[in-house]
């Protein structure tokens, strides 16, 4: 399962996006000094 998880968000980020939609995510990055990046390297 994690490999098709890695294979989905390679291709599209969907999961990613929908991951970093979640208010609490953003601030707990945000909390530990993570930038949140718009654009997801690799995604077309």
């Amino acid at each position: 399962m994690p490999i098709v998880v890695m294979i989905e968000n390679y291709s599209i980020g969907m999961l990613w996006k929908l991951f970093m939609k979640i208010p609490d995510i953003k601030n707990g990055l945000d909390k530990w000094g993570f930038k949140v990046e718009t654009k997801i390297p690799g995604v077309r």
